[in-house]
């Protein structure tokens, strides 16, 4: 006779079953937060190249742009890895509060709330390391 033959064994199975589908969806909404805060902190960088990229020869001139925004490549780094390690700070602090909201509202709605305030808490940092390193 086989494990799931008999009663026992097809109990242990569900049992083990529903062990494992207890544990993987905290495992995977903390997975999503990560993914997602990594895709908007990056979404947030792309879009602060873009705004300080050179106009090239159409629009305004590079020279007509205040030299206090610049950071040279030392600054720029050090501007990047404290901006990455306060955002890893607001990713622990997110994540309890992503899971109260997805077993309060529904994914859907904390999806949205994680979308909105990964977005504020990406300006916001850019805003300060950009203050902080302009000029260096």
């Amino acid at each position: 006779m086989t494990l799931l033959g008999n009663k026992a064994g097809r109990s242990g199975f569900a049992l083990i079953l529903l062990g494992a589908m207890a544990t993987a969806g905290p495992a995977l909404a903390q997975d999503y937060l990560g993914i997602h805060l990594d895709t908007m902190r990056e979404h947030n960088l792309r879009l602060h190249q873009q705004q300080n990229a050179s106009p090239g020869t159409t629009g305004k001139s590079p020279a007509s742009k205040p030299k206090s925004g610049k950071m040279s490549p030392q600054a720029e780094a050090r501007a990047r890895a404290e901006g990455a390690r306060i955002m890893e700070e607001h990713k622990r602090q997110l994540a309890p509060r992503y899971r109260m909201r997805v077993e309060r509202d529904g994914k859907p709605s904390a999806d949205r709330w994680l979308a909105e305030e990964s977005r504020r808490l990406g300006i916001e940092t850019g805003r300060k390391m950009r203050a902080k390193y302009s000029g260096q």
